[in-house]
């Protein structure tokens, strides 16, 4: 079975919605730069993607090694917070 690592939203302001998620999911920051911040939220983690920065919302699939990723469809991405999907 795959696990999904996180879910990534493209979002216009990532201040307002970082708020938006601590006040309204208890989501907690667990990584930040000026383009993206991760959250944890509950048994997940929500990416907050600077929509200015990044064109794709997409869900990150958990896999042991690449092999295991469909290689038909998507772009294999290097993240800034060390994961790759």
């Amino acid at each position: 079975m795959k696990t999904i690592d996180h879910i990534a939203i493209l979002v216009d302001n990532l201040k307002k919605s970082q708020e938006w998620y601590e006040e309204y999911c208890s989501a907690v920051l667990i990584f930040d730069d000026a383009k993206y911040k991760r959250m944890k939220m509950g048994n997940t983690t929500i990416a907050l993607i600077d929509k200015k920065h990044y064109q794709y919302a997409h869900i990150g699939i958990l896999v042991e090694k690449y092999g295991d990723l469909p290689s038909d469809i998507g772009e294999l991405v290097h993240h800034r917070d060390g994961t790759t999907g």
